[in-house]
């Protein structure tokens, strides 16, 4: 805002991070005293790694809270302080997220079900069986040629694990019709629209270059921009701020990761998508995809620059990353990724 001093934000961002690092460490293992900011499969092996420290042992949140009550005003500065009382107190949670397609998520997670019952279950959910059919009859899982006619066909052929990722699509559009980002709903469509094309663009180098499964790649894909609808929904609850200004936008840059990797954890997703969520807009020192963080990162940096689902080339837009590799495995799948990017989109 104008006229009013900007150190003091930095200073409650830095608290509420260290505090934010803590709910991390505590809710998903990692190990605070060794000070790695990274899983041990992080982005590539030899990506940099940046030391931390509990909020209570290197920043002394008393001492800073006390130096920037003047400006607590600011409804910057109330809206990070509540949002780092979340995340310590392991406060995360997103119910219209956790409730969406809650039935089919759940029977995934039975290891009793099978191809029938799950196929019957979906039947129940209209949606998910239309975009379940659309799926299985494109590009990337039509090989034999023969069209999926039913819903146990399709269950068949793209398996569990992709059924898994497009409730989890689904989930994430009712995300985007919630009351709390009409405001900004133009942004939240462009958010799903990029999870979609990240989530396409990791399944297809996942499959063709690495071992990692292509599913959970999918799912990553997906979810890695969770953080950044959790954090739109809260800007509703402040009236003060403007969802669509540069502050917002910035706070969601600097946020929208380690907040979608407290969400993650909260909904025990497993500890790999998790932290590759956590690490995807982190430098990388490769750009082979070894892992599954490396997949990600790599596939969040190509959605940024040209690529063969946006169609566009080096004179209209800078390229984002350079990994001819990728570029050349892609390009040579383009029909595949643009199917798969299709039918996710409905």
């Amino acid at each position: 805002m104008e006229g009013q001093q900007r150190a003091p934000f930095g200073q409650v961002q830095q608290f509420s991070r260290g505090s934010a690092q803590a709910e991390h460490t505590r809710r998903c293992g990692r190990n605070a005293e060794r000070g790695r900011a990274g899983p041990s499969s992080g982005p590539s092996d030899s990506a940099p790694t940046a030391e931390f420290r509990h909020a209570s042992c290197t920043i002394g949140p008393r001492r800073k809270l006390h130096a920037v009550h003047t400006a607590l005003a600011d409804p910057r500065f109330q809206f990070l302080q509540d949002l780092a009382a979340e995340l310590s107190q392991g406060k995360i949670s997103f119910p219209t997220f956790a409730d969406a397609t809650l039935k089919v998520r759940m029977a995934l997670n039975d290891p009793r079900i099978d191809a029938d019952r799950l196929a019957r279950l979906l039947s129940t959910e209209p949606l998910l069986a239309a975009r379940l059919l659309r799926l299985a009859n494109s590009a990337a899982y039509k090989t034999a040629g023969k069209t999926a006619v039913d819903v146990r066909s399709a269950v068949t052929r793209v398996g569990f694990g992709t059924i898994r990722a497009l409730a989890v699509n689904v989930a994430l559009e009712q995300i985007a019709q919630m009351n709390e980002l009409k405001p900004v709903l133009g942004r939240a469509r462009e958010i799903l629209a990029h999870s979609v094309d990240v989530a396409a663009l990791a399944s297809v180098i996942a499959r063709k270059m690495t071992r990692v499964n292509p599913d959970e790649a999918l799912f990553a894909g997906l979810v890695h921009d969770i953080g950044r609808f959790y954090l739109l929904s809260r800007v509703s609850r402040y009236p003060e701020l403007d969802p669509n200004s540069a502050d917002v936008e910035g706070l969601q840059d600097e946020w929208h990761a380690g907040v979608g990797h407290a969400i993650l954890c909260s909904l025990n997703v497993p500890e790999e998508i998790a932290e590759a969520v956590n690490h995807h807009e982190e430098p990388i020192g490769t750009v082979e995809p070894r892992n599954l963080a490396g997949i990600l990162n790599i596939a969040n940096r190509v959605s940024h620059g040209p690529n063969p689902l946006n169609g566009l080339t080096a004179d209209d837009v800078p390229i984002s990353i350079e990994a001819p590799q990728v570029m050349a495995v892609l390009a040579e799948n383009t029909d595949a990724l643009r199917s798969l990017a299709s039918s996710l989109k409905g």
